[in-house]
């Protein structure tokens, strides 16, 4: 327990940016493994991280790993809803990454799009 609230205070306070809220979002929604749920949120984080979205997939494919797709492609808007607000709770990272007004920026229109894509 005590290592598990350590990792959450080192994530809390890093700068872990737009992924760690996505993955959170879909292990919380759809009970996705924390692992598998951080790949499925970088492969859709291009936007955001061009560069190392890229280098990313470069290296799932070199080790030939696939990263599902279309997890969210038969989503209900209630659904989407659920992702958005597991998305936004977290406000530290999302603060980290787009600074104090990060709602002004990704908005739920956004996320949900995102999610979309996922």
């Amino acid at each position: 327990m005590v290592a598990s609230y350590l990792g959450g205070c080192a994530i809390a306070t890093s700068y872990v940016g737009l992924v760690h809220p996505l993955s959170a979002a879909l292990s919380v929604v759809f009970g996705t493994h924390h692992c598998l749920a951080n790949c499925i949120a970088m492969k859709a984080a291009g936007e955001f991280y061009p560069r190392e979205v890229d280098e990313f997939l470069f290296f799932c494919e070199r080790q030939a790993i696939q990263i599902p797709s279309g997890v969210c492609a038969e989503a209900t808007d209630n659904v989407l809803n659920q992702l958005a607000r597991a998305t936004l709770m977290h406000d530290k990272p999302l603060t980290n990454k787009f600074g104090p007004n990060f709602r002004d920026v990704l908005t739920e229109d956004r996320i949900k799009r995102i999610f979309m894509a996922m």
